[in-house]
């Protein structure tokens, strides 16, 4: 009976530990039991929150997610920079050889709708990957950050509707003021950079749940060099237009600040475009560790039998 009851106790949690799923202190329970709140499994617990320990149907969500996201803002990429200048390589190009104008009409409605479909692949995608996992549905910290993914997901989406409304006005003839182009354009930038960084912090938050110190340090390191590229390109527009207003001709703002400035301008969004494409790479290695996540379990299950 002695050697009954050391065992039973040698099973039981001797220190405070809470139930991954509701919260509830599980001290002096018994490791195969069952949390006496919600019925989950102590087991469960005791691997915390570990993505190896997680729902494979809610880690393949995530992975489809990353897809999701990584197509969808490659699009944004291809619509927002490339396909801007192949369509004026080809509108020169058809003017050249014709000697007449050839009317972007049908070129514009196809780069915004690009822009608004790609948004829609990256909102799909933050919605999977920012999924809420079933064991955290109680004990989830911190709540926050994958709310406000879900936020600026859902505002650049709607941003790039009323901007791509706004630019089918303007080309129909509709008298939209160009200062409200500028103004809706610059948002629908900011907030689609704002929904990167903010869902790359979330990858760091899922990459100390791998866990994998070293890309969560990766991906922090790209968002910082992100976020500093986006400030001074803004900086430097804002400074383009100061220094436009204020030369004078034959001045030396006319002769040397604007032309400087000018060119920094137009160099600073193809950095941007760079670093969005490297932290695009980060979103792929996190996407394998979360494929290696997926495998665990399944190699755990295959060395058992």
């Amino acid at each position: 009976m002695t050697g009954l009851n050391d065992t039973s106790e040698r099973n039981c949690l001797s220190a405070d530990l809470l139930c991954n799923h509701c919260g509830y202190n599980l001290r002096g329970l018994p490791t195969e039991g069952r949390c006496p709140e919600c019925g989950t499994e102590v087991a469960r617990s005791l691997r915390g929150d570990l993505l190896s320990a997680a729902d494979p149907a809610w880690l393949e969500r995530v992975n489809r997610g990353h897809l999701y996201v990584a197509s969808g803002f490659l699009g944004f990429l291809v619509f927002a920079a490339a396909v801007p200048t192949v369509f004026g390589w080809v509108g020169l190009g058809l003017r050249l050889a014709r000697g007449t104008g050839v009317s972007s009409m049908v070129l514009r409605v196809v780069n915004l709708v690009g822009i608004a479909g790609s948004l829609v692949l990256v909102l799909i995608g933050v919605v999977g990957i920012t999924t809420l996992d079933p064991r955290l549905s109680l004990t989830e910290e911190p709540r926050a950050l994958r709310r406000v993914v879900r936020g600026t997901a859902i505002a650049a989406l709607l941003m790039a509707v009323s901007d791509c409304g706004l630019q089918l006005g303007s080309m129909a003839g509709r008298g939209v003021h160009p200062i409200i182009l500028t103004v809706s354009s610059g948002m629908l930038s900011a907030c689609s950079a704002l929904t990167l960084v903010v869902a790359s912090l979330y990858l760091v938050r899922l990459c100390e749940r791998i866990p994998n110190p070293q890309l969560a340090r990766k991906i922090r390191s790209g968002v910082r060099v992100f976020v500093y590229v986006v400030t001074i390109t803004v900086a430097v527009n804002v400074l383009e237009r100061v220094a436009g207003r204020l030369a004078t001709p034959g001045g030396l703002t006319d002769s040397l600040l604007t032309p400087v400035v000018a060119a920094v301008a137009t160099l600073l969004p193809l950095v941007c475009y760079v670093c969005a494409i490297v932290l695009m790479g980060r979103w792929l290695e996190h996407r394998e560790a979360v494929k290696q996540c997926q495998l665990q379990p399944r190699h755990s299950r295959d060395d058992e039998s």
